[in-house]
């Protein structure tokens, strides 16, 4: 009878972990298909561009709160080139020397669905502007179909308090804050 409940009670614990490991996914951003955008209210027109995102994974346990991983955006603009698109990258972002942006995802509160859905979650991290780390916690609309995943995000950047140079200085009347969304389009695999 001891050898049957010891037994028993090994392959509940093989049964927990496989559930268990099963939680665990990776969500694989497909950088050709996300986008994040940014605009800037006060001037005219509004100013608006978008980034792009380099390769990048987030991974997550289904029920939470542990995530982790990085999100990978090229500090680069993409406007139509312009003197002022030249301007931002130079003095305001200064890409030549802060080539990225990076969020590293820390927590999240919520749950996931990755069956067919819909998910709302609340990710907590840092984001890193010219080499400064600044925590944020971003609202993040999740949807999945089968292993495609697409997550949608926007968050407010005071960018003028984080230290980058004010738009002002460029001759041009702009809010002291950036709007960003995200969206990042790629596939979902189990942890192994």
């Amino acid at each position: 009878m001891k050898t049957r409940m010891s037994l028993l009670s090994v392959l509940l614990v093989l049964a927990g972990a496989g559930t268990a490991a099963a939680q665990h996914q990776t969500f694989h951003i497909n950088p050709a298909r996300s986008l994040v955008q940014f605009s800037v209210e006060g001037t005219k027109p509004t100013l608006e561009g978008t980034f792009r995102v380099a390769k990048s994974a987030v991974e997550f346990d289904k029920q939470g709160p542990k995530i982790g991983g990085s999100v990978i955006i090229r500090a680069s603009t993409e406007r139509s080139g312009d003197s002022i698109d030249k301007r931002i990258r130079a003095e305001v972002l200064q890409a030549q020397d802060y080539a990225e942006i990076l969020f590293e995802p820390k927590s999240f509160t919520g749950s996931v669905d990755v069956s067919d859905g819909r998910s709302n979650i609340q990710v907590t991290g840092t984001l890193t502007v010219h080499g400064v780390a600044h925590e944020v916690t971003v609202p993040v609309e999740l949807e999945s179909n089968g292993n495609r995943c697409t997550a949608r995000a926007h968050l407010v950047v005071p960018y003028v308090q984080w230290g980058l140079k004010d738009l002002s200085g460029l001759n041009i009347q702009a809010a002291p804050q950036v709007d960003i969304g995200l969206t990042l389009v790629g596939y979902l695999t189990p942890e192994n």
